[in-house]
């Protein structure tokens, strides 16, 4: 997936436009998505017009739409290679402390 937005705004807007898509898709009006979520009208108005919300509103939408699980792949834990691991074991994890 291939996103070009170079700032907040972009990404407030685009990440609004999605949810409106997906809310149609579902055919379901945004009165009853709000009551679903538990978050008021306006609140769904606001983040489907790329205005800021905070992130609990946020994942209350989503988890609403079905598409919460989509918040667990946004920071994926990397997974590392046995070889990656033997590397990683013999490098150090701390840095020592100064002496004075």
């Amino acid at each position: 997936m291939d996103i070009n937005v170079n700032t907040d705004q972009e990404i407030m807007d685009t990440l609004g436009y999605r949810l409106k898509r997906i809310r149609l898709k579902k055919n379901i009006l945004q009165k009853d998505l709000a009551k679903k979520a538990g978050i008021s009208l306006r609140a769904i108005q606001k983040v489907e017009s790329g205005v800021f919300v905070n992130l609990k509103t946020l994942i209350a939408v989503a988890r609403a739409l079905g598409k919460i699980e989509d918040f667990f792949s946004l920071f994926e834990i990397p997974t590392i290679s046995p070889m990656e691991y033997h590397k990683m074991k013999n490098e150090r994890m701390r840095s020592r402390k100064k002496k004075i």
